[in-house]
């Protein structure tokens, strides 16, 4: 009884508002198909020209064949098909743009080659480089507003000139403007390598401050599951951090004197 029910009211729907939605599919297949139908080249014309009864005749032919192929699909039920083997081809292929005088892509999910084009840069422009210098293995100083404001003052200038990153736990007071006020009062070269990070206290597992940090490794981001640590060295203790990497070259490994030596040799004479 349901199932007759349900037949019932598809039958009727079918017997009214379906006719207008089958009118508006054919009427939007009809335009799809016209659009593939191989054009004058409009835009290469110097001057609007009539078109001759010959060209009018073919025109005409032309639109009723893409009527007559749209209300095909549309009867037969092979619609579907007939989208995923056009979007087949088009993966396959490259169709000229006669109208336009342009090649368009083999597909729309390829893009436009503009796009490609600017997305590339982006990529480029983003890609680290080949070098030890590359800053997300840069060497950290962890700090807090709780060490004496000659002790920040100085390991803030130090770290711009070895373009080392400063990391703080917090906020002063939890109010952001404090904070920015405090740093701004601490330094006039910037704030560019300073960070409030508590995830990487927690990467390091920092308890105390100065923490000197020197990353062997790329630092990869944070999950919501966990904040891996990377092979490094570290110190801390009332030092600089010229002093620390000194230290480093002098009884770390051969990889962290390596590393160690390389920044302070590419930043001896400060940033560049």
């Amino acid at each position: 009884m349901e199932e007759t029910q349900m037949l019932c009211v598809l039958n009727s729907y079918a017997s009214g508002e379906f006719r207008n939605i089958r009118a508006s599919a054919s009427l939007k297949l009809f335009f799809i198909l016209l659009l593939s139908v191989p054009m004058g080249p409009v835009f290469s014309q110097p001057a609007y020209q009539e078109p001759d009864p010959a060209a009018v005749q073919h025109q005409r032919q032309q639109t009723n064949r893409a009527l007559h192929n749209a209300q095909k699909l549309l009867q037969d039920g092979s619609l579907a098909e007939h989208l995923r083997s056009t979007a087949d081809a088009l993966d396959r292929t490259y169709v000229p743009g006669r109208g336009l005088n342009f090649t368009l892509p083999g597909s729309l999910s390829q893009g436009y080659p503009f796009i490609d084009e600017h997305v590339g840069r982006a990529a480029a422009a983003q890609t680290p480089r080949p070098s030890f210098l590359d800053e997300r293995i840069r060497p950290l100083v962890l700090i807090s507003f709780g060490m004496p404001d000659n002790q920040i003052r100085g390991l803030l200038h130090e770290a711009h000139q070895l373009k080392a990153a400063v990391v703080m736990r917090g906020l002063l007071n939890d109010d952001w403007v404090s904070t920015m006020k405090k740093l701004h009062g601490l330094t006039s070269e910037g704030l560019a390598g300073v960070s409030i990070d508590p995830t990487t206290f927690t990467r390091f597992n920092v308890s105390r401050v100065p923490t000197f940090i020197l990353p062997l490794e790329r630092l990869a981001p944070c999950t919501p599951s966990s904040c891996a640590p990377v092979k490094h060295v570290r110190a801390t203790g009332s030092a600089s951090l010229s002093y620390f990497l000194n230290f480093v070259t002098r009884i770390g490994t051969p990889e962290e004197r390596h590393k160690a030596r390389n920044w302070l040799a590419a930043h001896k004479g400060g940033p560049s």
